[in-house]
């Protein structure tokens, strides 16, 4: 499943285009014409959530973003031959280590993480409770391979988005 602008914190951030397979892979774009001024602080939020991070560049950030990237953050060189444009891996990404379950809990929909506090066990109690109740409950109590799985399952079983509205 590829999605577009991806929101994430709650859409405080948006990566530019996101994968989920057996896992969420995450792409930033950065275009000469682009500024790095976000990036840093972008790369911390994404590095919190997706399983995997590429920063996508054109020649001139190449240099400066390589430097700035986590180690597990893959980096791609976008450049024009012609019209097209081509995609060379400058550097492969590795599996992110650090992901912080609060973080990628807030991925799911009010209606999801209730289903999986069901599914878990500890509805009872908090069905009506507010989305944030229902993902610091979840944090609490499932394993933080469990949460990945889940919100990765999730996700790739959505057939609607509601892209710019917030989820109850």
């Amino acid at each position: 499943m590829l999605i577009e602008e991806l929101g994430v914190f709650q859409g405080d951030f948006r990566v530019d285009l996101a994968t989920v397979n057996g896992h969420i892979h995450g792409y930033e774009i950065k275009s000469d014409v682009d500024t790095l001024s976000r990036l840093s602080s972008q790369v911390k939020a994404y590095s919190s959530i997706f399983q995997y991070l590429t920063v996508v560049v054109g020649q001139r950030h190449l240099a400066e973003v390589r430097k700035k990237l986590p180690k597990f953050c893959g980096l791609m060189l976008a450049t024009y031959e012609g019209s097209e444009v081509t995609l060379k891996e400058v550097r492969k990404p590795k599996k992110n280590c650090a992901i912080e379950p609060s973080a990628m809990i807030q991925l799911l929909w009010r209606d999801e993480s209730l289903a999986l506090l069901e599914l878990l066990g500890h509805s009872k109690g908090i069905k009506s409770k507010p989305r944030q109740v229902l993902w610091d409950k979840l944090v609490q109590i499932a394993k933080p391979r469990e949460i990945q799985s889940f919100v990765t399952e999730t996700i790739k079983k959505r057939t609607s988005w509601r892209v710019d509205l917030p989820h109850a």
